[in-house]
């Protein structure tokens, strides 16, 4: 049960903070959360600052706080504002890309550097399987079974 309420925490944090105001890179999609993992979503910068102050307000009042060292911004190669977000006092890092869930999201847009990521865990996955591969002891079919699953 109690990870039940803590995906509900952020959830209504940031209903609350985007309730009023839709400013996201549509109309509809303001906001990318996962947990406790929170991408903000704006095309203007004054619209992103508007929303993280309204965020760390937000969960202020649920006795929450943003921890500005985690906070990352990454702008696309076409925004001409360098101005800084800045949470609880602390200047939040502007990044040319950062992992989030699992993916590297990057200000080109692009899939490549993921796809080329996600291809080097893969290498790495199965080389550390070097042994099972080798052994007599499993059929093959036993050991094609893990590959098709995970390729």
């Amino acid at each position: 049960m109690s990870g039940f309420l803590f995906l509900l925490a952020p959830d209504w944090i940031m209903r609350k903070a985007t309730a009023d105001k839709r400013r996201g890179i549509t109309t509809v999609l303001e906001d990318l959360d996962l947990v406790d993992d929170i991408a903000l979503l704006s095309s203007k910068f004054n619209d992103l600052h508007e929303k993280t102050g309204r965020l760390t307000e937000e969960a202020a009042r649920a006795g929450l706080e943003l921890n500005a060292r985690k906070c990352k911004t990454l702008r696309t190669e076409y925004a001409n504002n360098r101005e800084s977000i800045v949470v609880n006092g602390w200047e939040v890092e502007d990044v040319e890309e950062f992992p989030y869930l699992g993916a590297i999201v990057d200000k080109e847009g692009g899939g490549s550097k993921d796809i080329m990521n996600r291809l080097q865990k893969a290498r790495s996955a199965f080389q550390r399987l070097g042994k099972v591969w080798a052994t007599r002891g499993i059929g093959r079919r036993t050991k094609v079974r893990p590959f098709k699953n995970l390729v």
